[in-house]
């Protein structure tokens, strides 16, 4: 018990002795801060002199306190002790006169630096080209303005053309994300990009560095070209279906093609002839005049060999005479086609809810002589047979047969079509 009774007795006395160490570094704390907020009192009587640094004014204080005690020091070793009060004297007077005048001085004020809020940078509104470089190759950008908001842009560089997401801030910060690419030249594997850039604040250059989806970094910058195509710039209108509905002729790379487009209910729906193939299209037509031939199926009505279906994309000119673009296959083989509208050969619109006029030749056709379900035709049969009987007695037997069956495709059922399939497939093969 005794051992116990000493050891709670040495631990009570290091807890005073703590204690006490506690409460006189606290008095010196409370002590030191009484100082300082006296001296800082007395120094703030110094405004009205147009002291308002902090440091200036503790530094004359020092200065005045400093003075004080030599002369009282250097009067006293000299013997004049007499002079010991007028320095007090004198002294006091500074000191309650700067008392005095901190408590009258006004608060000083902190003036606040006003930011000027930043400037708000943006794109051209409706859309814009521009010309520039991505590395070291000359490059072109289309940024458009979408209908349903936000912005899309296309960057055609190295023979491809990169779909891109378009991203900007109030700041003119710009971010370009790859979606997808087509090769339009050349070949090569391609990695999606994403430019990171900073529009001017005259919104005419973007510029700043790239990243590819291989890891591949650089530099890029383009300039806003100074014709923009009017097309981007105008407000996006929904393009008139109707004005694809027709034949049309040209080329896919340098092979003959005809295609045909007409009215299915509400949507649009083709059929390409070339190599001796008819392909099945879905037609997709966008606000901004880019028309999308998706080849679905096909039948093979010549030649032989395999075939591989195609994805054509191509831009419908102002004047709905001509279409134009590139194509791939699910082979990945790619290429240029072109087609330019058959004159007079406008199609009657069929849609849901209407009812659509026979050509007049199916007056004194069987009632399964009606157009295609597909939607209207895009040439007359009597049109048709016209033009079969030219391709025959032109010796042109391929295409008579590819129009022919066309015919049949257009009027199902018309016996009239059925006799002019049967008298060219007759013809080809007498001849051949």
């Amino acid at each position: 018990m005794d051992e116990w009774g000493g050891c709670i007795g040495a631990l009570i006395v290091l807890a005073i002795v703590l204690w006490a160490i506690y409460a006189v570094l606290l008095s010196f704390a409370y002590v030191g801060m009484t100082v300082l907020i006296a001296i800082e009192f007395v120094a703030h009587g110094l405004l009205p002199l147009g002291i308002t640094n902090p440091t200036a004014a503790w530094l004359l204080l020092g200065v005045l306190g400093g003075g004080a005690a030599g002369f009282a020091l250097g009067f006293q070793r000299a013997g004049k002790k007499s002079a010991l009060p007028v320095v007090g004297i004198i002294g006091a007077v500074i000191f309650i006169s700067l008392m005095a005048a901190s408590g009258s001085a006004p608060t000083p004020t902190w003036q606040t630096a006003r930011i000027a809020p930043a400037q708000i940078i943006s794109l051209p509104s409706g859309g814009s080209q521009w010309r520039g470089l991505v590395g070291g190759s000359p490059a072109f950008l289309d940024l458009i303005q979408q209908t349903t908001g936000g912005w899309a842009g296309r960057m055609t560089y190295q023979g491809v053309v990169e779909e891109l997401g378009v991203s900007i801030n109030e700041g003119g910060a710009i971010v370009l994300g790859g979606k997808g690419y087509r090769r339009v030249k050349g070949k090569g594997s391609f990695s999606l990009d994403t430019f990171y850039g900073q529009l001017s604040a005259d919104a005419q250059r973007i510029q700043g560095s790239y990243v590819d989806s291989a890891g591949k970094r650089g530099q890029w910058s383009v300039a806003r070209t100074a014709a923009v195509n009017t097309r981007l710039e105008s407000k996006p209108q929904e393009l008139d279906r109707s004005g694809l509905v027709a034949t049309w002729q040209g080329t896919v790379a340098t092979s003959a093609a005809t295609l045909d487009i007409i009215q299915n209910g509400t949507a649009l729906a083709g059929s390409m002839r070339y190599l001796g193939v008819v392909e099945e299209l879905d037609v997709i037509a966008n606000n901004d005049g880019s028309v999308t031939l998706k080849g679905t199926s096909f039948q093979r009505i010549s030649g032989s060999g395999s075939f591989q279906l195609d994805t054509f994309s191509g831009v419908l000119t102002p004047d709905r005479q001509r279409m134009s673009g590139t194509y791939v296959d699910t082979a990945g083989n790619r290429g240029q086609w072109n087609v330019a509208r058959v004159p007079g050969s406008s199609a009657q619109k069929s849609r849901v809810g209407e009812d659509a006029t026979p050509p007049a030749n199916h007056a004194t056709e069987s009632p399964n002589a009606t157009p295609s379900a597909r939607g209207a035709t895009s040439q007359s049969l009597d049109e048709i047979v016209s033009l079969v009987e030219s391709e025959i007695n032109s010796g042109n037997y391929d295409r008579a047969l590819a129009d022919a069956e066309r015919g049949v495709r257009l009027y199902p059922g018309n016996t009239r079509a059925q006799a002019l399939l049967e008298k060219v497939r007759k013809i080809r093969l007498i001849l051949k």
